[in-house]
């Protein structure tokens, strides 16, 4: 579902965000403190509340282990193939 006022690519990242957490059995919060922010900050950007820097978008790239082209865009290029075989398990992704 598009929202208004917010960029589809915002959307796309935050629901890449939201499978890759739910891939991993994290929560929101674990999430947060895995990327070293706090849980409401997490839950913003992944609500399409909040835009995210640079930094935190590459921080965000190393936690889950993908690339920044596949946050943004969802480019498997550079994706560890470990993470994508884990991505193509994964029921998140059949969504």
């Amino acid at each position: 579902m598009v929202k208004p006022g917010i960029s589809i690519e915002q959307q796309r990242l935050a629901e890449r965000l939201k499978r890759l957490r739910s891939m991993r059995g994290w929560n929101q919060l674990i999430a947060a403190q895995h990327c070293g922010m706090k849980g409401a900050s997490y839950s913003d950007i992944e609500a399409c509340n909040k835009r995210i820097d640079l930094d935190k978008l590459v921080t965000l790239a190393k936690v889950f282990d993908v690339t920044v082209g596949f946050l943004v865009e969802g480019t498997l290029e550079g994706v560890p193939a470990e993470t994508r075989n884990k991505m193509e398990q994964s029921i998140e992704w059949l969504k």
